[in-house]
Parts: C-alpha cells; structure tokens; sequence
C-alpha cells in the first residue's frame, strides 16, 4: 500500500511537471508574437512616419490609429509572418460591426419554435471607395472564450464610433 502511494504521487508529480512545462511554453510563444507584432508596428510607423495616438492590442492583432493624419493601421500574425494593412480614413465609406454566425430554431417553454442566433465571430468591417472591404477580427469563436465576446464587441464598437467620428468631416467635403 505504501509503495502504491508513492508510485501515485510520482505520476502526480510528473503529470504536474509536463503540465508546467506546457504552460511555459505557450508563455513564451504568446510573448514571442507580441515582439514580433510590435517591432511590425514600430516598423511601420517609421516607415509612414506616423504619430501613433490608440493602439490596442489582443491576441495576435494589434489595431492602431494617427488621428492627426487619419490613418488605421491593422497588424496581424499569419502562420508566424506579420502582415498589415494602412487605410486612409477619407477613403471609408462606412464603418460597421458585423456578427457572423448561424440561426437555429429552438423549442420554446411553450412548445413554440423560436429562432436563436449563434455568434461565432465578430468584425470590424471597412468599406473603402476605391476596393474591397477590409475585416478586422475582434472575436473568433475558435480563438477567444465566449466569455470574452461582450468585452470584444464593445471594444469594436468603440473602434467603430472613433473611425466614424473621424470620417465624417470628410463625408462633408
């Protein structure tokens, strides 16, 4: 009996230490792509010589902005390469929060089927005059917790409202 203790408590022990070790791991993983995304950002900024006034960072993004000279700057990882997109704030036609996601329909207390909505992503959506539509990410269901979803989608509503503050004297023009 003696000899089952210890042997379970070795198991325990190793099992603590792989645990440990994994988390080490994704630590410095998640610290390496933060330097990677910020020396991008530091990159680009001297490269357009921009004045950076927000910036905000989550997960494996950071969105930043030069309101002086009306300009967004979006970095992001892929496949541990940065990437990043510079949008001239005049060339936004409209700026808008997207859910996307599914219907389903459920059955109610009463019996009656009722259609629900399941999010699974949330973005910032950008449509340019002179392209495309640019999406920033602010909630992927596959990255963030479902906890986090409300936080995220505030923080992108906030990102929506100050680029909209700052296009629309040039809708005026």
């Amino acid at each position: 009996m003696d000899q089952t203790i210890w042997i379970a408590v070795l198991i325990l022990l190793c099992m603590a230490l792989i645990v440990a070790a994994l988390v080490m791991q994704a630590r410095k993983t998640t610290r390496r792509q933060q330097l990677l995304l910020q020396d991008e950002l530091n990159r680009a900024v001297a490269r357009q010589q921009l004045s950076i006034d927000w910036k905000e960072t989550f997960r494996n993004r950071i969105i930043a902005m030069d309101t002086a000279e009306r300009v967004l700057l979006y970095i992001r990882l892929e496949d541990n390469h940065t990437r990043y997109d510079l949008i001239d704030l005049d060339m936004v036609k409209s700026c808008e929060v997207v859910e996307a996601g599914s219907q389903y329909l459920e059955k109610g207390k009463k019996g009656k089927m009722q259609a629900k909505v399941h999010v699974n992503g949330i973005q910032l959506q950008l449509h340019t005059a002179n392209g495309p539509h640019l999406d920033i990410s602010f909630y992927s269901e596959a990255e963030d917790s479902a906890l986090a979803m409300k936080e995220l989608e505030s923080k992108a509503q906030e990102w929506r409202m100050a680029i909209n503050a700052l296009r629309k004297p040039a809708a005026v023009q």
